[in-house]
């Protein structure tokens, strides 16, 4: 498959998450959705976006902003590593292995540059899943419908900022 193929499939994966996010919307109360301020960001991908570094982590900032949806389904403060594989709940997207990714430098810098603005994470990565793997599928087994699900829970915290 061509890179451009590829390259296709990842926006159009992208698209759908932002769109079924939009719609999904609707599902979270008005009182609830005009009380979050959150910028929330969803990790997907592969290892990189899992976080598989071996470094220890740097001092972060702005960590006291920085919230991660953990894996258990419950927002905590953000700290390495994000994708930890305790308490996950939806076993396709788990990774035995966890360390430092890129997440929290992300949203450290992202923290920097809006301050006042508290910052989440969703991670939904898996480390060595293959774009197939991503296909759209809203069942909760799939990586992409367990992310999306992640997703519109977490929105209730804040708003989907974007995708990494």
């Amino acid at each position: 498959m061509t890179a451009l193929r590829y390259l296709l499939r990842a926006a159009a994966l992208a698209a759908a998450i932002a769109a079924a996010w939009v719609f999904g919307e609707a599902m979270v109360s008005d009182a609830h959705a005009q009380a979050a301020d959150r910028a929330i960001f969803l990790l997907m991908g592969q290892s990189n976006a899992a976080g598989f570094g071996l470094e220890p982590p740097p001092i972060y900032q702005h960590a006291d902003r920085i919230w991660v949806y953990r894996n258990s389904g419950e927002w905590a403060p953000g700290r390495e590593p994000v994708d930890e594989p305790e308490g996950q709940v939806d076993a396709v997207s788990r990774d035995t292995k966890s360390g430092v990714g890129f997440g929290m430098a992300f949203a450290d810098r992202y923290a920097e540059l809006h301050p006042g603005v508290e910052v989440g994470l969703v991670p939904c990565a898996k480390g060595g899943s293959t774009l197939s793997r991503w296909g759209p599928h809203v069942s909760r087994q799939s990586l992409y419908g367990s992310c999306l699900a992640r997703a519109m829970e977490a929105a209730a915290a804040g708003h989907i900022a974007g995708v990494l």
